[in-house]
Formats: structure tokens, sequence, C-alpha cells
């Protein structure tokens, strides 16, 4: 079980990094 929490940390990580990345606001929707 341990590789499927590895692969849904990642795909977690992955996901707040693009949301980051993608918003203009960032993570903490601060301007």
């Amino acid at each position: 079980m341990r590789r499927l929490f590895m692969a849904f940390a990642a795909l977690c990580a992955f996901t707040a990094v693009a949301a980051g990345a993608l918003s203009p606001h960032g993570l903490e929707g601060r301007p």
C-alpha cells in the first residue's frame, strides 16, 4: 500500500505546484 500512498502524495504535490504556478493569486489566495 506504500506505493499507492506515494503516488497519491506525489499527485497532491504536483497539483499544488501546478495550481500555484497557474493561479495569479498563488496557493494562499493573496494578491
